[in-house]
């Protein structure tokens, strides 16, 4: 039987730039405020809320996108593997923004008597790490992988 050609990609990757760049733009502006005046919910709140809640399907669709492309277009094999691999870098961050902006929730009086004290940098160094995770993904797709 004659091959047939794969099937044209269907995903559209500049779009999930776009909206990984919303993404990220919305952690940037709105959580270090939000830090800074102890506002843990509103810190949450980003996280749980489009463009951010949006990041895991966005990166996982990124990385099956750049997998149906892998061997053309300039997309190297194993470039999907990169992807996935930057992907848990940025959700890994993400996560441990929100735990310890949660964790900073249960800081009361009575638990800075014991010793505890509300921790401003913990979420705030997360969030660099998990914006310069999401830089980093963005810079390596927007090349076109790694040829």
């Amino acid at each position: 039987p004659p091959a047939t050609a794969a099937p044209a990609p269907t995903t559209n990757i500049p779009a999930l730039i776009t909206a990984l760049r919303a993404a990220r733009d919305s952690l940037a502006a709105d959580i270090p405020p939000a830090v800074r005046a102890a506002k843990w919910d509103a810190c949450r709140t980003v996280l749980a809320r489009s463009p951010a809640v949006d990041v895991r399907e966005n990166t996982r669709r990124l990385a099956e996108a750049v997998a149906e492309r892998e061997g053309s277009g300039g997309w190297a094999m194993g470039d999907a593997g990169a992807v996935r691999g930057m992907r848990e870098e940025v959700l890994s961050a993400m996560t441990f923004v929100d735990t310890f902006c949660y964790n900073n929730v249960f800081v009361d009086e009575s638990r800075e008597i014991l010793g505890t004290k509300v921790d401003y940098d913990a979420p705030l160094g997360y969030l660099k790490e998990a914006l310069e995770a999401l830089d980093a993904l963005l810079e390596f797709v927007e090349s076109g992988g790694s040829d």
